[in-house]
């Protein structure tokens, strides 16, 4: 594991040369994941996930970069309308590197990626809300003596989504993003211990949701 970063030019999290040819370091990387027992895989993967070294671009420009696996998304359909309203979303070179490994491990290539950190689904976020922006959503929070917080939790991209929904009027829009919902409910992909799915998806949508510390 070692000998494998070892011959490859990093300093920082960064390749030094942004012009230098990575995929025979990559290889090494994904040989190296495909040969590991379980356990080693853990801490190979923890090793190498905080890098930049997996080649990405963006819709707003075709520029190549690197960047670490979990800024990261796969280039799927789904994701690529989603994302429409952020052209500036970064989506892995996957077709680079299933040419660099070979078809036959697409399969295997995914998992590396998936568990490397990429995403095939949009990322959910969160950011603290003020007093005054909560009880702007409702005014009788529960109490508590410990003290209250309260936190916003979206899904990466939604926001830019509905505001295109309503500034076009895009009905075709609208029934693709309830349906991409609906699956992230089906999935459990927004389920939190203070809600069930079915309500964590209506404040995920109106973006906002409490939480007593």
């Amino acid at each position: 594991m070692i000998l494998h970063l070892a011959a490859c030019p990093i300093s920082g999290g960064h390749f030094n040369d942004i012009d230098l040819d990575t995929g025979p370091h990559f290889k090494k990387f994904f040989r190296h994941y495909q040969e590991c027992s379980q356990t080693e895989v853990k801490s190979f993967l923890a090793l190498i996930k905080e890098y930049d070294f997996i080649l990405y671009q963006s819709v707003s420009d075709e520029t190549q970069y690197r960047g670490k696996a979990g800024d990261l998304y796969f280039p799927s359909e789904h994701l690529q309308w989603w994302f429409q309203p952020k052209p500036e979303t970064k989506f892995i070179c996957f077709d680079e590197y299933l040419q660099l490994v070979g078809e036959d491990e697409e399969e295997e290539l995914i998992n590396f990626f998936t568990e490397l950190g990429v995403k095939d689904v949009p990322r959910i976020f969160f950011r603290k809300l003020s007093w005054q922006e909560a009880h702007e959503i409702q005014s009788n929070w529960p109490r508590s003596t410990k003290g209250q917080s309260w936190m916003e939790k979206y899904i990466h991209g939604c926001k830019e989504l509905l505001e295109t929904i309503v500034d076009e009027q895009n009905s075709e829009l609208s029934r693709l993003v309830w349906s991409q919902l609906l699956k992230f409910v089906k999935d459990g992909y927004l389920k939190d211990d203070n809600y069930g799915s079915r309500n964590s998806v209506l404040c995920v949508v109106r973006g906002k949701f409490w939480n007593t510390q």
